[in-house]
């Protein structure tokens, strides 16, 4: 527990909050002298101070263990790989926006999707837990917004995340119904600790771009966002198809558009799915894919599943070199899965998966699954079928 009080100290020197919370028990001169030995790298005797400190005030200790981290990390969406290859750039742009948090309070990570947005943000949390004190952050908390659905005729809200995220900041007070107030009070309620805010895949709550500029469709998300880019006293994460345009010119929020995989972390991404072959054939196979990071995870567990990992059998999957549209490429891959996959239960269920677009329910799916529906849910066969296929598609990394 030591250890962990003594990063917080440490970590606390940055944000304004939990330095002033600090203030009422350290001298101020001790503090500055912490944040001094950090800036020049001398983490063991800025430690060193925070352990004096803490031994000789045992409320000091009582204090602070009662503001170590409250987490809430679960509402983010299943990634297909463990593993990140390559974004070692993005891994330190984040760390440097959380540890700089009076330059930055919004950052926003724009990509077409399949290219690894969550996944990159999934590592970074994980970052953060491996850390001692969640690297000063006294509130993490997630939200993903897939869970609204693609379609862009679905009428979409945001008022779940507002009632989840207002009783986790501890709201007390009556319903508030007026959306704008809302975010208002949600952004009060962030700013009175040091918090990482991350919002991911937010484009279900923007108009498409071209409709409306790609404005946000609720106006609590904006008064929530606006506040927030206005006074941060940590960071929100976000992740979007689409630029946030009422965010544009903010000062102290920045946008970055992710790139697809470098080629060698690509082949990296291939080799980890057992594909093999000559460097210049792993290499082309990525270029080919223009490094996206969906598609390749899709041809590694193809190729591995199907042609024992040979590179070389890429060229049986057609047209898989000739698109660069958003999304064709896995497309294509997933044209051969369903070559592949022909007149079994697997692709029964992936073509039930295919009529959500958001995640599906138990109840939905036994629905599907009672109704016996020709061409769709037909072909099932008994339970024991229904689970191996199930799990021979998590294996595969479809499910």
């Amino acid at each position: 527990m030591l250890e962990s009080l003594i990063a917080y100290i440490l970590g606390g020197v940055i944000g304004n909050t939990a330095f002033a919370f600090l203030k009422g028990y350290i001298p101020e001169e001790r503090l500055e002298q912490i944040q001094k030995l950090l800036k020049q790298g001398k983490k063991t005797e800025a430690e060193q101070i925070a352990r004096e400190e803490l031994e000789t005030q045992p409320e000091l200790q009582t204090q602070l263990e009662k503001r170590l981290t409250k987490v809430q990390n679960t509402r983010l969406p299943h990634t297909s790989s463990t593993t990140l290859y390559g974004r070692t750039k993005e891994l330190a742009m984040l760390e440097n926006a959380w540890a700089a948090n009076q330059t930055t309070n919004i950052l926003v990570l724009k990509a077409m999707g399949g290219t690894g947005k969550t996944a990159l943000i999934k590592t970074f949390l994980d970052d953060f837990h491996a850390a001692n004190a969640f690297k000063g952050a006294e509130a993490i908390y997630t939200w993903s917004f897939y869970s609204q659905g693609s379609s862009e005729e679905r009428q979409v809200s945001a008022d779940e995340f507002f009632e989840q995220a207002l009783a986790f900041f501890d709201y007390q007070g009556e319903p508030i119904s007026s959306a704008h107030e809302r975010g208002i009070k949600l952004a009060e309620l962030i700013n009175q600790q040091r918090t990482l805010l991350v919002l991911d895949g937010l484009e279900p709550l923007q108009h498409p771009v071209g409709v409306m500029h790609g404005d946000l469709k609720d106006k609590g998300l904006i008064a929530l966002l606006q506040q927030l880019a206005a006074q941060n006293q940590g960071l929100c994460l976000i992740s979007s198809r689409q630029a946030v345009t009422e965010l544009h010119n903010k000062p102290l929020v920045y946008t970055h558009n992710l790139e697809q995989l470098a080629t060698s972390d690509g082949v990296k991404l291939l080799q980890s799915f057992g594909v093999t072959g000559k460097s210049s054939e792993l290499e082309a196979a990525v270029k080919e894919l223009h490094g996206h990071a969906l598609a390749l995870n899709l041809l590694g567990n193809y190729l591995k599943t199907v042609y024992q990992g040979d590179i070389r059998q890429r060229d049986k999957i057609p047209a898989l070199s000739d698109e660069r549209e958003e999304g064709n490429h896995a497309q294509h891959v997933m044209a051969a899965y369903e070559i592949h996959l022909k007149d079994s239960t697997a692709l029964s269920i992936l073509y039930m998966m295919g009529l959500f677009d958001r995640p599906a329910s138990s109840g939905a799916i036994q629905c599907l699954r009672d109704a016996n529906i020709a061409g769709l849910s037909d072909k099932l066969g008994d339970n024991t079928d229904w689970l191996y296929a199930v799990q021979d598609l998590r294996n595969q990394q479809l499910l």
